[in-house]
C-alpha cells in the first residue's frame, strides 16, 4: 500500500493512543497554531493575503472530496456521507468564513472550533504517520481552529458574550436533528451524529449517564458540550463592542 492509500474499513488501527507518533503530532500541531498566532498580524494590508485564505478554502474543500471519494470506493451507504460530528461540518464553514469573510460564520466556526483543538489530543485516525491520511486529519483539524484564528489575527475580528449565545441558538436546533436523524436512520455504525445517540468513546462517565437512559445521556452531553464551547471562548470575550466587517 503506498502513502496515498487507505487502509481498508475492517482494518486494525495503525495509530494507538499515546504512542510516539501521539506525542508528535500533538507537539507540531501546537507549535503550528503558536506560528500561525504570531504570523497571521503580518499578512494584514498585504496583495498576497487573499491567495493564502483561498489556497487554505480549497484545501479544506479536497479533502471533504478525498473522505468521500473514501466512501464511495468502499460503497458505504448515502448516510455514511453525513458527518458524524461538528469537525465535518466546521470544514465546510472554516472555508466559507476564508472566502466570504463573514463574520456570523465566524462565531459560529470560532465556537464549533473548540472540538477541532481537543481532537488534536483525542485524534480517531486509522491510518499511521507512514500514510498521507494521517497527515490530513490533523491538517483538516487544525485548519478549523485557524480559519478562525486567521479572521481575529488578520481582520481585527472579536468575540462578545453576545456570540456566545449566538453559537447556543444555532447549535442546539441543529443537535435536536441530528438525534432526531440519528434514530430515523438507526444504523449502529454511521448514525451517531454529533455524538447524539451514545458516546463516542467507551469507558468515560458518559457510559453511566447513557446507562441511565440514553436520552439523559443526551441532555448531559448538550451541557457539557455548551460549557467546553464557553470556557473556549474565555480567553477572547470582549467587553466593549467594536464595528466589525458582517
Amino acid at each position: 500500500m503506498g502513502f496515498f492509500s487507505r487502509l481498508p474499513l475492517d482494518a486494525a488501527d495503525e495509530f494507538p493512543l499515546f504512542s510516539t507518533a501521539y506525542f508528535i503530532g500533538a507537539l507540531v500541531s501546537i507549535l503550528i497554531l503558536i506560528l500561525c498566532y504570531i504570523y497571521f498580524p503580518k499578512l494584514k494590508d498585504k496583495s498576497y493575503e487573499k491567495y493564502i485564505r483561498y489556497f487554505l478554502a480549497v484545501y479544506l474543500m479536497i479533502t471533504i472530496f478525498e473522505i468521500n471519494l473514501y466512501f464511495y470506493q468502499n460503497s458505504l451507504p448515502w448516510y455514511a456521507y453525513i458527518p458524524e460530528g461538528l469537525c465535518g461540518i466546521s470544514v465546510v464553514l472554516s472555508a466559507y468564513v476564508l472566502i466570504t469573510k463573514n463574520r456570523t460564520a465566524f462565531v459560529i466556526l470560532f465556537f464549533w472550533g473548540w472540538g477541532a483543538f481537543i481532537a488534536i489530543f483525542a485524534p480517531n485516525i486509522n491510518e499511521g504517520p507512514n500514510y498521507y491520511y494521517f497527515y490530513q486529519f490533523y491538517l483538516r483539524h487544525l485548519l478549523i481552529v485557524i480559519g478562525a484564528m486567521y479572521m481575529m489575527r488578520v481582520f481585527d475580528y472579536k468575540i462578545y458574550p453576545k456570540d456566545y449565545l449566538t453559537y447556543v441558538f444555532i447549535t442546539l436546533p441543529l443537535a435536536m436533528c441530528s438525534l432526531a436523524l440519528g434514530y430515523i436512520i438507526n444504523a449502529d455504525l454511521y448514525s451517531n451524529y454529533l455524538y447524539m445517540v451514545k458516546p463516542v468513546i467507551e469507558g468515560t462517565p458518559l457510559d453511566w449517564f447513557y446507562g441511565i437512559h440514553p436520552l439523559f445521556y443526551t441532555v448531559i452531553w448538550i451541557l457539557i458540550a455548551f460549557v467546553f464551547a464557553f470556557l473556549y471562548g474565555l480567553p477572547f470575550y470582549q467587553k466593549n463592542l467594536k464595528s466589525e466587517i458582517v
